[in-house]
């Protein structure tokens, strides 16, 4: 029986290996983006463009614990926005809460139905193809500074 759960821990892993190696292939008409420290894979982090009305931006991606212990994703920075906060959803309503939890040997996908980033007070206009830089900051204290590129969510549903 503990066989068999290693077996599937380790297809697990295999899958999103695959899922962040293919991250950095050409993907949807733009190119895709990954980046690594240590045991932590960030894999193509994207946001789609703000329309006028927008009072907020999501940023989205994947983000995968390669290690043995639970990590945290405790804060974000980025020169474009006077704040970036975490918010989870849940059917219609969401909230933010203070961190986003990276389990070991799993992916975490930031995404509309479970905990992204959200970027408010934005300093410039975004359009389509735009990148800007947000530093990730873990409950360890190490940092990871990652480009966002803003793109449609066409290609991501």
């Amino acid at each position: 029986m503990a066989l068999t759960a290693k077996i599937r821990r380790l297809i697990k892993l295999s899958i999103a290996t695959v899922f962040l190696l293919a991250s950095s292939w050409w993907v949807n008409g733009v190119l895709a983006h990954s980046y690594k420290l240590d045991e932590i894979s960030v894999g193509h982090i994207w946001a789609p463009p703000p329309i006028a009305s927008d009072e907020i931006v999501p940023v989205f991606g994947a983000i995968v614990n390669r290690g043995s212990e639970p990590l945290r994703l405790i804060g974000a920075t980025t020169p474009i926005a006077d704040t970036v906060s975490f918010r989870t959803e849940s059917g219609s309503e969401g909230r933010e809460t203070d961190s986003i939890a990276l389990l070991p040997g799993k992916v975490h996908a930031m995404a509309t139905w479970r905990e992204h980033m959200v970027l408010a007070g934005l300093r410039r206009e975004l359009r389509a193809e735009d990148t800007f830089e947000v530093i990730l900051e873990f409950d360890d204290g190490r940092t990871l500074a990652v480009q966002v590129i803003v793109e449609p969510q066409s290609g991501h549903n």
